[in-house]
């Protein structure tokens, strides 16, 4: 199975690797578009992996080349995203990923395939979104109002969790929306999973809850719409392994399995205890027996 990435941190990218390596045996392929002028620092990275490096000028079309640096993050994802899927490097199936998205145990490929069905995870409805400050947000406003005018379901899928792409129909929902992302900024993975199991639902599996751990990156970012019931990735934030953070005990390169193993049950831990002394400050003294992180919760709090 291939694994296709887009990235522009080739240390963050370097250090994902050694997590997919340690717990995802099925991946054999890796791709990864990058910036030209990183081009040179992706070709040198030690993995496990062969990887083949694709930089961004050799699928972007000649007339997006000079204005793409200059595109908000929403559209630069999407437009490169599908430029890149339609290249002969990119399998008829294949895992669309992000850069910071880590597994945390053993997985096998049934996550994404079951009995030959596609699976797809959300995280939101569009339609009670809340958030308009940033690009994602705009992203996430847009992306809805154009599901709702091709009358499509509008759940959201971009919660930094990898999954299973259909090339072909990959290709089919970005010639669909190209005269939409032309004047908006669409999310890629909110237009495949909705447009893509509406015109072939008997390849899909109907929507599951998402399993990233660390997404939001802080808990009070925006109310959950879904609760996850387990993690299998985490969204890799480097804000959060710096002093006085959630994370800060815990390296973020892969060591071995086990450590590893260990490593991510604590986070699962750390990250649970953080949530309860952010949404529940009144049990904030009781939880602070077992939080060692005390500096950042009572900055939080401006105690």
């Amino acid at each position: 199975m291939q694994i296709v990435y887009i990235s522009n941190r080739p240390t963050v990218f370097a250090e994902t690797l050694q997590h997919v390596a340690l717990f995802m045996p099925f991946i054999e392929r890796v791709v990864v578009c990058v910036p030209d002028k990183l081009e040179a620092v992706y070709r040198s990275t030690t993995s496990s992996f062969q990887i083949q490096v694709v930089p961004e000028s050799s699928v972007l079309l000649k007339e997006e080349i000079s204005s793409f640096s200059a595109l908000d993050h929403q559209r630069r994802n999407y437009l490169l995203r599908g430029r890149l899927i339609r290249s002969d490097i990119v399998d008829s199936q294949f895992i669309m990923t992000d850069d910071d998205a880590r597994p945390l145990k053993p997985i096998s490929l049934d996550i994404f395939i079951k009995d030959g069905r596609h699976r797809r995870y959300f995280f939101y409805d569009l339609a009670v979104w809340s958030s308009n400050q940033t690009e994602f947000d705009a992203g996430q406003i847009a992306t809805c109002a154009v599901l709702d005018y091709e009358n499509l379901e509008h759940l959201s899928y971009a919660s930094h969790m990898p999954q299973i792409i259909d090339k072909a129909m990959f290709i089919e929902t970005n010639d669909f929306f190209s005269r939409h992302a032309k004047n908006h900024p669409l999310c890629e993975w909110s237009t495949y999973f909705n447009y893509a199991p509406s015109i072939s639902p008997e390849k899909f599996h109907q929507p599951e809850v998402f399993k990233t751990l660390c997404w939001p990156e802080h808990p009070l970012a925006w109310k959950l719409f879904v609760e996850p019931q387990s993690a299998v990735f985490e969204n890799f934030t480097t804000l959060l392994y710096e002093s006085n953070h959630v994370f800060a005990d815990f390296a973020s390169s892969a060591q071995d399995i086990d450590a590893l193993a260990q490593d991510n049950i604590n986070k699962l831990i750390s990250w649970k205890q953080y949530q309860l002394a952010l949404r529940h400050p009144e049990q904030l003294p009781g939880l602070l027996k077992f939080f060692k992180l005390r500096t950042w919760v009572n900055k939080v709090f401006d105690r």
